[in-house]
C-alpha cells in the first residue's frame, strides 16, 4: 500500500493508469478500486487528474468515490478546488457548498507544506470564486498577484510555471489578464520562467503563450515557440490543442488568424478551454 517510487516512475505509472482508465469498459469499477489504497489515490486521483474530464467521468468519480476517502486538509482542498475550477471552465454551476468547504480547508493548510500543484489550485480558485461572487476588485487582484510572486519566489522554474499557468487561466477566464499585465513584476516573472524552461509541461506551454502575447516584439523575433517536449498530456489534451492553436494564431498572417480564431473559438467553447480566447483577443 505504501511503495516508494521515484518521481519519474510515479509520472509514468500515473499517466499509463489514466490512459487505461479513460479507455476501459470497466471504468467505474477501476475508479472505485483506486480509492481503496493510498497508492491508488496517489497515482490516479492526485497525480493523473483528468482535467479534460470527458463526459464528466473524473469529476463524478471524485464525488462518488474519492470524497469518501479524503482525510487530510490538503486532499480535501484539492478535491474542492478541482470541482470549482472544472465547473467554472465548463460553464457549469459552482456549488456554494464547494466554496464554503474550500474556504474552511484553506484555513488549515500552510503553503510551506504544500505541493506546488496544490498551491497553484488555491490561487486559481481564489480568483474564480471571487469572480463568481462579483468581488474580484482590481485592488484585491493586485494584492493577490503580489502574494503569488512571493510564494513562488523560492520554487524551481517548472513549479513556478504551474502556479503562473493556473493563475493565468483563471485571470483569462475572468477577463482580467490584460489588466494584470499592469503588474510589471508579474509580467517579468512570466518572462523569466519562460526563458528558463524548455516547455516540458502544459504549465510551461501556457506560460509560453502569454510570454509571446504580452512580450516585446523583440521576443517574437529572437525566440520562436517551442513544442511541448513531454508526452504526458493525456489528461489535458484539450488544453494542449487550444494553447498550441492560440500560440500559432499569434504568429499567423491576418487572413490565417481569422480562420484559426473561428475554429479555435468553436473548439474551446466545447472543451472548457475558452479562456484562451481572452488571451489572444485584440
Amino acid at each position: 500500500d505504501c511503495i516508494d517510487f521515484t518521481h519519474e516512475k510515479i509520472e509514468d505509472i500515473a499517466h499509463l493508469t489514466g490512459f487505461l482508465v479513460r479507455n476501459s469498459t470497466q471504468q467505474d469499477t477501476l475508479l472505485e478500486l483506486f480509492t481503496q489504497t493510498s497508492n491508488g489515490r496517489r497515482l490516479y486521483y492526485e497525480r493523473f487528474v483528468d482535467e479534460d474530464d470527458p463526459n464528466g467521468y473524473f469529476s463524478n468519480a471524485l464525488q462518488k468515490h474519492y470524497s469518501t476517502c479524503t482525510k487530510n486538509s490538503n486532499s480535501k482542498l484539492f478535491y474542492f478546488c478541482y470541482l470549482i475550477a472544472n465547473a467554472s471552465y465548463q460553464n457549469k454551476p459552482v456549488d456554494i457548498e464547494w466554496i464554503k468547504a474550500r474556504k474552511k480547508e484553506k484555513q488549515n493548510v500552510d503553503f510551506n507544506r504544500m505541493h506546488f500543484h496544490e498551491i497553484s489550485r488555491v490561487f486559481e480558485t481564489q480568483i474564480l470564486v471571487d469572480f463568481h461572487a462579483g468581488v474580484l476588485s482590481r485592488k484585491s487582484l493586485m494584492s493577490m498577484l503580489d502574494e503569488v510572486l512571493h510564494v513562488i519566489q523560492p520554487m524551481a522554474s517548472n513549479a513556478k510555471a504551474w502556479v503562473l499557468a493556473r493563475v493565468i487561466k483563471a485571470l483569462a477566464f475572468a477577463d482580467q489578464l490584460f489588466f494584470s499585465m499592469n503588474n510589471s513584476d508579474f509580467l517579468r516573472a512570466i518572462r523569466d520562467v519562460h526563458k528558463q524552461t524548455d516547455v516540458g509541461s502544459i504549465g510551461e506551454l501556457i506560460v509560453q503563450l502569454v510570454f509571446f502575447r504580452f512580450g516585446d516584439l523583440e521576443d517574437r523575433e529572437i525566440r520562436m515557440p517551442m513544442s511541448l517536449k513531454s508526452h504526458y498530456f493525456q489528461n489535458e489534451y484539450n488544453t494542449r490543442l487550444s494553447t498550441e492553436a492560440a500560440t500559432k494564431y499569434l504568429f499567423g498572417l491576418p487572413e490565417d488568424q481569422q480562420k484559426l480564431a473561428s475554429s479555435l473559438h468553436s473548439f474551446s467553447m466545447k472543451t472548457g478551454t475558452a479562456w484562451v480566447m481572452n488571451v489572444i483577443k485584440k
